[in-house]
């Protein structure tokens, strides 16, 4: 179902690939794209899992996103940095849940770090995999796309809502 792909993506590089027939039988990618199994197993073809150590940081704020990745196993930390250089916790995101995929959409710099809070698994979509699958399956990385950009747009909402709530009255 999944593919171990030879090279290693250079921004992954500090994660261990993981057996993708480990991580077969867990269901959760299912629904964390809601997209039916047959494309869930077409756009598996595409992706590599990975897994992130306690601790370990996955994404990068302000680094240029080439990856997008659905948690298979674990919590991650989604951190932003403060204006004292400091890291601090905005969400926590678990099995079934995407991250990066903004940087997947618009190959804009990271608006915030991911770090992994336990051992995590990731399912992995590369740029270059993903134009792969453009080139290859059109209709189906269409769907994709507008699969992300709905999850974009439902954070953007919600961090917006959390934002003029904390701005002070005039």
């Amino acid at each position: 179902m999944y593919k171990k792909h030879q090279k290693p993506h250079p921004e992954l590089k500090k994660l261990t690939p993981a057996n993708p027939d480990e991580i077969a039988a867990e269901g959760v990618i299912d629904w964390a794209l809601d997209l039916d199994m047959w494309h869930m197993d077409d756009i598996c073809e595409y992706m590599t899992a990975y897994v992130a150590q306690p601790k370990q940081r996955i994404l990068k704020e302000f680094v240029r996103g080439t990856f997008m990745a659905i948690v298979i196993s674990g919590i991650v930390d989604i951190e932003k940095e403060d204006s004292h250089g400091e890291h601090k916790s905005i969400a926590v995101l678990g099995p079934g849940k995407v991250l990066g995929e903004m940087g997947l959409i618009d190959g804009e710099p990271r608006s915030a770090s991911a770090r992994a809070r336990t051992e995590t698994t990731l399912l992995v979509l590369t740029q270059e995999m993903f134009d792969k699958l453009m080139e290859s399956k059109p209709r189906l990385a269409l769907e994709l796309s507008i699969k992300l950009a709905k999850i974009s747009g439902r954070r953007l909402r919600k961090t917006s809502g959390r934002l003029i709530e904390l701005m002070p009255e005039h």
